[in-house]
């Protein structure tokens, strides 16, 4: 993979995950139709109301405008109420995670016995929807940070000396049928909610996130390190900075200008709809920052604004990650959307199914990790 040098200083742009910093909300007079065509209604939401939408959907990993609109044809019909919790459950998995636990006796230079621990990953029980989330935690509770606390507490109890348990909230992708058999939608009113969705309409109407300016990365001689940076500085902790870098050197060996058969381009070789198509989008992005696609500080920006938006159950399983084969295969997996069995690709730990690469990107993380992590 060709990997330019950079001896310049690096400004990275940052816009953080609404989990973090309260957005600024935008409010106009923009109006949306809901169902097939039925009077148009105001905002969903007042600017309070759909920061509490984000901030609980952020670390469900949930994208925040699904409830949002849910609970405002809800609330047309009636219902009055729709809280974002409880909503916003229907769309989240639960997902608790397995670790056997070993360890192995050694000897250290000089002599002395040392024990290294370790912990691998050894399978996972996914509690799908609102019912079962609350039977696995026994209560329901009244928000999101005591829900994430109650349900760790819960996956700690079932540590023993030889297995250990944790949990992480992740978004359920069967976004139209959840709206069709759990909320009882018609046909067009989910055609309504998909389009919008789809259309990022309710995240450009709000902002879902905010500039803080720039971060200062200092002397960056080479484009891996100044990722590192950057992912740290967005968040992810080391694990999950080393499962991301393994998947990038796949890609594209941290080179902005990759270019493969003019259908994926940049760091993380985004194409088709992620390409070109919206203000969303890497050339759209690109095109609002006043930048071409290919700087490399516009691209971290987009990928930044990804897992701000569509993609925050990446960027919660990157910013908790405990197990680097589990992170690099889960972000091969949703992130960059790569199967089939070409190069030396291995078989997924997360849904078993062939991935290209994925045994050099399980590698390249691992050696990432060695790299940087303290």
């Amino acid at each position: 993979m060709l990997k330019r040098k950079h001896s310049k200083k690096y400004m990275i742009m940052l816009t953080l995950c609404t989990a973090f910093v309260p957005p600024v909300l935008i409010m106009g007079l923009i109006i949306f139709a809901i169902a097939g065509g039925a009077e148009p209604i105001s905002p969903p939401a007042t600017e309070e109301k759909a920061s509490e939408y984000q901030s609980t959907c952020s670390v469900l990993g949930v994208s925040w405008d699904i409830p949002l609109l849910v609970d405002a044809m809800l609330n047309r019909q009636g219902v009055d109420d729709c809280n974002p919790l409880d909503t916003a459950l229907e769309f989240a998995i639960l997902e608790e995670r397995q670790f056997a636990l070993t360890e192995e006796i050694t000897e250290d230079e000089n002599g002395e016995e040392q024990i290294i621990h370790y912990k691998t990953y050894s399978g996972s029980i996914e509690y799908v929807g609102k019912e079962a989330i609350i039977s696995y935690l026994g209560e329901e509770k009244q928000n999101v940070d005591e829900l994430l606390a109650a349900a760790s507490e819960v996956a700690a109890s079932k540590d023993t000396d030889k297995l250990s348990f944790e949990i992480i909230f992740k978004a359920n992708h069967n976004i139209m049928d959840i709206l069709s058999f759990k909320f009882g939608f018609t046909e067009d009113e989910v055609k309504s909610i998909m389009e919008l969705h789809e259309e990022n309409y309710i995240i450009q109407l709000y902002k879902g996130s905010v500039s803080i300016g720039t971060i200062e990365l200092g002397d960056v001689s080479d484009n891996e390190t100044a990722v590192w940076k950057f992912l740290e500085a967005i968040g992810f902790n080391e694990i999950g900075r080393a499962a991301v870098m393994g998947n990038m050197k796949i890609e594209s060996g941290f080179n902005p200008n990759a270019n493969h058969n003019d259908r994926y381009y940049g760091l993380c070789q985004w194409g088709g709809g992620r390409w070109n198509g919206n203000p969303l989008n890497l050339s759209g992005f690109a095109a609002s920052c006043g930048t071409p696609w290919n700087d490399f500080q516009t691209q971290l920006n987009y990928f930044n604004a990804e897992c701000s938006t569509s993609f925050s159950n990446v960027y919660m399983q990157m910013k908790n990650a405990t197990d680097i084969i589990y992170a690099t295969d889960y972000f091969c997996c949703y992130y960059e959307i790569c199967p089939g069995e070409i190069g030396n690709w291995a078989t997924s730990i997360i849904d078993g199914k062939a991935y290209q690469c994925l045994a050099d990107r399980r590698a390249y993380a691992q050696a990432y990790y060695q790299k940087y992590a303290s």
